[in-house]
């Protein structure tokens, strides 16, 4: 089940890479103009490489997942920088929303489970 944000939601947990998405456009992800307000908006988004990950957490084998979509820039993804699709990863996310009503995950903190 896909895990909708909510503004203020702070979540950690332990899921799987299921997709990743490198070099994302985050201003046409969100429906933004490229302009100095939007760029306040988005924040470390809105400066150079971001990725887009969908993590799947949960039981694996059975349909009780939870599929989180976030937003994550190079500063918090060097932390795992080779990861791909099926690796385990740590995760800590925040719900936000943007000015426009655009709800989103950003990551604040990813790394290997051990």
């Amino acid at each position: 089940m896909r895990a909708l944000p909510s503004p203020g939601t702070v979540l950690r947990d332990v899921g799987v890479v299921r997709e990743l998405e490198h070099h994302v456009d985050v201003y046409k992800k969100t429906s933004l103009l490229r302009t100095l307000m939007a760029a306040k908006f988005l924040g470390p988004l809105a400066i150079g490489y971001v990725a887009q990950v969908t993590v799947h957490t949960g039981d694996l084998a059975s349909k009780r997942l939870n599929s989180y979509t976030f937003f994550v820039d190079a500063v918090t993804w060097s932390n795992v920088k080779n990861a791909s699709r099926g690796d385990l990863l740590r995760f800590a996310l925040k719900g936000e929303t943007l000015a426009t009503g655009y709800p989103y995950w950003r990551c604040t903190e990813v790394a290997w489970p051990l």
